[in-house]
């Protein structure tokens, strides 16, 4: 019979962040960019959402990230930009 290794059944060991908060908005801000911890935007994005932060944006909130997608000059928006102008089409349709 063949020996099975014995599964570990810790969980993993959590590797300490040593990022500063200020070089995370810089990452933020570049989708191909990567923090000193080796994480990106999208990873960050997950972070945030995991903490609510974007369940308790204000209707303020949302117009201000409106407005920064819109104006954005970045490709990864321009999904998001066709979206916004979808739902202004709907809504002007009704």
């Amino acid at each position: 019979m063949p020996h099975v290794p014995e599964r570990h059944l810790d969980p993993p060991e959590v590797v300490p962040l040593t990022a500063s908060a200020h070089s995370v908005l810089e990452v933020m801000q570049n989708p191909c960019a990567h923090d000193v911890d080796g994480h990106d935007c999208i990873w960050w994005t997950e972070r945030l959402d995991e903490r609510q932060f974007f369940d308790n944006l204000s209707r303020y909130d949302k117009a201000v990230i409106l407005m920064a997608v819109l104006s954005s000059t970045n490709t990864w928006a321009n999904r998001l930009k066709v979206e916004i102008l979808n739902a202004v089409q709907d809504e002007l349709a009704e």
